[in-house]
């Protein structure tokens, strides 16, 4: 049985509470980069294409049907996400 490797996320979160946790690094300078609005559009973005990644795999694993209206989930889903995406305050 082979070991799966840990996720970078997973690692550095973890170094991050250890820098914590050990006084290393105090927890306001810490988590001060997460405030700021390029972190909140990048961690939007991720979030989006996870949400894009398991409405594809629905279509994938089901199948494409005409009668469905698949084309009008996706197309829904990509304008209300690029709305969203319009009004973030990154320029």
């Amino acid at each position: 049985m082979r070991a799966e490797p840990v996720e970078a996320d997973i690692v550095a979160l973890g170094i991050l509470l250890a820098l914590i946790l050990t006084g290393s690094l105090p927890p306001e300078q810490a988590f001060a980069g997460f405030s700021s609005d390029t972190a909140i559009m990048i961690c939007g973005l991720l979030i989006l294409t996870g949400v894009a990644v398991v409405v594809y795999g629905s279509i994938l694993v089901t199948g494409w049907e005409p009668g469905r209206n698949d084309t009008y989930r996706v197309s829904v889903f990509f304008s209300n996400a690029a709305g969203l995406l319009r009004g973030s305050p990154v320029q």
